[in-house]
């Protein structure tokens, strides 16, 4: 099956576990945000309850002047309200109940109307002055929960970096050992080839035993290194396919199972163009770019507002209070209404509530707490930025060394074919022995696999830079929603 390294990016997106994982967290940490957002949400109450009762008396009250009789009280009462309530960003509480109720009671004489209707609308506020007053302190938490949601999202954001990273040197090992698989394939036609002129230079005389035997354990020395890297190669392919956990490349679908037995070909052809990086550039693209730069960013102003938050936690309580009551009193439910709305029952209060907390050694030391962990968060920033320029400038360097690694790999490879070939033509006049061409085959080996090796070295230090420039999405030309 043949795999590009595109193929194998889309894949991982959407079957690599380890972001299955993190979408989860990432959404859960969403809908913290929204559990936070809700302390705002109005409540609505209503209620209504339904009252008998009946029992004896013996008050004038009950029965007029005839003392000596024992009266029955009995009473009846039905009562109902609705309303909201809830807490605006300012801090302030509020309630508005509206509300009515019907009271009889047919035994007794104290009563001018029986039964009775009565209505009524209650507002009431509480709005802190100090303690609790303004968004500073109402909607830190909120803040705070909308900024750890960001740094979830971010984190999802650098899973997937690590997660196309690591396909990314996955694929470029897997086009590396088959590489290397080829050249030692190749290495071993030669060895056949040289142990076949042996042969026939034995059979004419112009040879000797000893140099077919020189290339017969060429050939199985050969033989020995295609056995590793096949087993090299085979690695590779399953360490791929782990990274990608695309059901396609498993017995029947099923993500738990065995890999397919397959051969998966590479098809990407590395871009091995000239790279000219700037370490200035570089380092200015990453303190812009990198994701944890920007979550820790975002942890200060978190520490900022628990800081502030406890600020106002450490002050003392004065709150204003205020209520408004209209109501209405009448023989029937309509009547109670309309004297409701003419504003002649009314009850309104205003007060001041002052609470101060003597010592107040918890509010100062979870103070100093907060002022801890805002400096701590500060110091972490600086040590963050410290890391990234120092990855960022091995980076630049291990590409630069990679580049220079591919040319004298290449120039080495070039060289040792030319030596091969000249080797050859000397043994086939008799100016070399088998040895010879023997120990300059070996060296053509070992440079074709230096070669390959520095290539996807410069692969993977290419990819190492993208990822210390916080440059890995954008090169791959994936975008996140």
């Amino acid at each position: 099956m043949e795999l590009s390294l595109d193929d194998a990016i889309r894949l991982s997106l959407s079957h690599n576990i380890d972001l299955r994982i993190q979408r989860l967290t990432e959404d859960r940490a969403r809908r913290d945000r929204l559990v936070a957002d809700a302390a705002f949400d109005p409540l609505f109450r209503t209620s209504y309850t339904l009252s008998r009762f009946r029992q004896p008396s013996v008050s004038f009250l009950d029965f007029g002047s005839n003392i000596s009789t024992i009266a029955v009280n009995a009473f009846a009462s039905d009562r109902w309200d609705m309303g909201v309530s809830g807490l605006l960003e300012t801090g302030t509480q509020y309630s508005l109940v509206a509300g009515g109720s019907r009271n009889d009671n047919p035994d007794s004489s104290i009563f001018s109307l029986n039964p009775r209707f009565s209505s009524s609308v209650e507002l009431q506020l509480t709005q802190p002055l100090l303690r609790g007053f303004g968004d500073d302190s109402v909607l830190a938490d909120v803040r705070v929960t909308a900024r750890n949601a960001e740094i979830s999202k971010l984190e999802l954001h650098r899973r997937i970096e690590d997660t196309l990273i690591a396909v990314a040197n996955s694929y470029w090992d897997l086009l590396f050992t088959r590489k290397d698989l080829e050249v030692k394939l190749q290495a071993l036609v030669e060895a056949n080839e040289l142990l076949d002129i042996n042969r026939r230079k034995l059979q004419v005389g112009s040879g000797t035993e000893f140099d077919v035997i020189d290339a017969e354990a060429n050939i199985e020395t050969q033989r020995a290194g295609i056995i590793d890297a096949q087993n090299a190669l085979e690695n590779a392919q399953d360490s791929l396919l782990d990274q990608i956990n695309a059901p396609k490349f498993r017995r029947g679908g099923v993500e738990n199972s065995l890999f397919l037995d397959v051969e998966i070909v590479p098809v990407t052809v590395p871009d091995l163009e000239d790279i000219n990086l700037s370490l200035e550039r570089s380092v200015d693209l990453a303190l812009e770019q990198r994701i944890e730069i920007q979550q820790q960013v975002l942890t200060i102003q978190n520490s900022e507002d628990i800081f502030q938050r406890t600020a106002d936690d450490a002050l003392p309580r004065l709150d204003l209070t205020g209520s408004w009551t209209n109501s209405g009193l009448e023989d029937g439910f309509g009547g109670s209404w309309e004297e409701l709305g003419s504003g002649t029952y009314y009850d309104w209060s205003l007060g001041i509530v002052l609470e101060v907390p003597i010592g107040n050694r918890a509010a100062k030391e979870r103070r100093s707490q907060a002022r801890i962990d805002r400096s701590s968060a500060r110091l972490d920033l600086q040590r963050t930025i410290n890391t990234v320029v120092l990855g960022v400038t091995q980076a630049v360097r291990d590409v630069r060394s990679a580049q220079q690694r591919v040319q004298t790999t290449r120039a080495a490879v070039r060289l040792r074919t030319e030596q091969l070939d000249g080797e050859k033509r000397r043994l086939s006049v008799g100016l070399s022995t088998s040895y010879q061409v023997l120990q300059v085959q070996n060296d053509l080996l070992e440079a074709q696999t230096s070669e390959v090796e520095s290539i996807v070295f410069l692969l993977k230090a290419m990819t190492e830079y993208r990822r210390q420039t916080g440059d890995v999405l954008e090169s791959l030309g994936i975008e996140i929603e």
